[in-house]
């Protein structure tokens, strides 16, 4: 205990420098490690953990969301005005709204909407904006809101067409959220990947890591969990065999008893105990180089959560 404690306060320290180095990823593996080995040994310790944890994780959410952002901002402000340029005013509108739902205040997204919506107006009669209105509303209705975008942002640039303006909103707001419901399901499959090719190479604390951030956007993952729970035990067995280091199993004969006996019969009873700190697989019993025999212990038939101390008594002829 005073072992896994001293490591887990040292790994702390780590996590505290690279933190202080902005390596937030490696930071995290280190704390993973050290909630793993001391976590229940000193709660003040498992404490600070958690908050150095959930401090790095905001500061990686926030980084992320803001390079996001500015992607989307330079991308649909970029397309907007492409496709303004090239007489497709209804696409430009679309772009630059997702511009303004970012950035309520840019200029140019104002701007650029602003000469796009003249555009419309001037190129269609009340009429023809009443209809794209009805189609939009009919293809709104009907769930199909991708497709009732462009009739509805045509129908919008009537100023005296508040219906239009709220039925495109409302469509606005469902593929914005169906579009962030794609982006959580496409960052859980490229973590998911991640974290198993983290397993395999037995980087198991970057692996739990990644499992983690799984968990935090989807709570309910069977197969994370699952494979977190995997990552915890090897990390924790990683760390305790520094501590414990494996030693060859033990075997005692019990029966017969004495170092050397003569047997003048085809057959003799060996009896003894086999003993292993972590845990039994199988017992093989050889004569003259030859398998003659095996056993499983009761143990290592089912898999365990942890490696106990496991013995077990066989006998061969």
């Amino acid at each position: 205990m005073r072992l896994a404690r001293d490591e887990a306060r040292g790994l702390l320290k780590e996590a505290n420098e690279l933190f202080a180095q902005r390596k937030l990823d490696e930071a995290l593996a280190r704390l993973a490690s050290a909630g793993v080995v001391g976590g229940g040994l000193d709660p003040t310790l498992q404490r600070q953990v958690g908050e150095l944890r959930e401090r790095i994780r905001g500061e990686q959410r926030s980084a992320s969301e803001a390079a996001d952002r500015a992607r989307r901002l330079e991308g649909e402000l970029s397309e907007g005005r492409r496709l303004l340029d090239a007489g497709q005013a209804t696409e430009a509108i679309v772009h630059f709204d997702q511009v303004l739902g970012l950035d309520p205040g840019n200029r140019a997204a104002i701007d650029g909407k602003r000469d796009a919506q003249e555009r419309i107006l001037a190129s269609r009669n009340r009429q023809a904006l009443e209809t794209a209105f009805q189609e939009g509303r009919a293809l709104f209705d009907a769930g199909r809101y991708q497709d009732a975008l462009r009739p509805l942002t045509d129908a919008a640039a009537d100023p005296q067409n508040a219906a239009a303006r709220d039925y495109l909103n409302r469509a606005q707001r469902i593929l914005e959220g169906l579009r962030q419901q794609r982006e959580v399901s496409q960052r859980i499959a490229g973590l998911l990947q991640e974290a198993e090719t983290l397993l395999a190479e037995r980087k198991y604390p970057e692996a739990l890591v990644r499992f983690d951030s799984v968990l935090a956007l989807d709570p309910a993952h069977t197969r994370a969990r699952e494979r977190r729970d995997l990552a915890e035990m090897m990390t924790g067995e990683a760390l305790f065999s520094r501590f414990f280091p494996n030693r060859a199993p033990g075997l005692t004969i019990v029966e017969p008893a004495a170092s050397e006996v003569v047997v003048s019969g085809p057959r003799s009873a060996v009896v003894g105990v086999a003993t292993d700190e972590l845990r039994i697989a199988k017992l093989e019993f050889f004569q003259d180089g030859r398998l003659v025999g095996e056993e499983t212990p009761a143990r290592a038939r089912s898999p365990a959560r942890r490696r106990p101390r496991c013995a077990s008594s066989a006998s061969s002829s």
